[in-house]
């Protein structure tokens, strides 16, 4: 989603920053994976994985057997 931000910093930070979605299923996690480092970028390539550029910090890391999402920085 685009979304557009005035010159107001803060406005900015908490529009890119927000993690709400990932807060609501926080505690459900850990039925899914246990917490580990991801592996490298050129880990996740000999995995034949792509590398998806995504715009929601709550798609970083998040990853499919065939596809990995990164959240650059803003």
């Amino acid at each position: 989603m685009v979304r557009l931000i005035s010159a107001d910093i803060r406005s900015f930070l908490e529009c890119e920053l927000h993690l709400d979605r990932v807060n609501r299923i926080h505690k459900w996690l850990w039925r899914v994976s246990l917490p580990a480092s991801p592996h490298l970028l050129h880990v996740q390539r000999l995995k034949k994985r792509e590398i998806a550029v995504a715009e929601q910090l709550d798609l970083h890391l998040v990853w499919s057997p065939s596809c990995i999402f990164i959240k650059p920085l803003p």
